[in-house]
């Protein structure tokens, strides 16, 4: 039986954490702690900067195992707009 190095969700998302339950793997829950700022300007570019800072901050504190970082952005007609709190607010965004 092959030993696997421990996965670590650097974050507390309840999304993530059911994406990655559902691919069936044994991991624990890191959150990092970042102060979530970025010099880029790009929607793909920030958060694959955020993602990578928050690996990089929970990696830190670690000997061993793969970290997994993510980040999400909202983005509509090319501008970056806040994350919806809710269903009903997330409706009020098609219409402005």
């Amino acid at each position: 039986m092959q030993k696997h190095p421990p996965i670590i969700l650097a974050s507390a998302s309840p999304r993530r954490l059911q994406l990655l339950r559902g691919c069936g793997l044994p991991f624990t829950v890191k959150p990092s702690h970042i102060e979530e700022t970025t010099p880029c300007k790009l929607p793909f570019a920030i958060v694959r900067d955020l993602a990578l800072q928050k690996a990089r901050s929970v990696a830190g504190g670690l000997r061993k195992g793969i970290v997994i970082g993510a980040d999400t952005i909202v983005v509509l007609n090319g501008r970056i707009i806040g994350k919806p709190s809710d269903e009903e607010d997330a409706h009020g965004y098609s219409a402005r």
